[in-house]
């Protein structure tokens, strides 16, 4: 089944993400792998890279606890997270 998904009016042909959380806010995402959210793809469009994560029914509420800073984090899982996703986004060869 090929979805299409809308950022900012980018076109992003997508196959068997339907059950992803996608973004391309990177502490966001660091947020969310942090709070034990599984990352399933990371990919980029246009130079700008997302990251898709497995929707387990909680992402809403998280992102609006990041976005209002009502959740806390350890300090360094979360700068764990940044290594990880930092190191993820290198790795692609441009």
């Amino acid at each position: 089944m090929l979805g299409f998904l809308i950022f900012k009016e980018v076109k992003i042909k997508m196959k068997n993400f339907d059950d992803l959380y996608k973004t391309k806010d990177f502490y966001l995402a660091c947020f969310l792998r942090t709070k034990g959210l599984s990352l399933k793809k990371v990919f980029k469009v246009e130079d700008v890279y997302y990251f898709g994560f497995l929707n387990n029914g909680c992402v809403d509420k998280l992102i609006s606890d990041f976005y209002s800073g009502d959740e806390n984090v350890s300090p360094t899982d979360f700068i764990n997270s940044i290594r990880v996703l930092k190191s993820l986004i290198h790795s692609f060869s441009d």
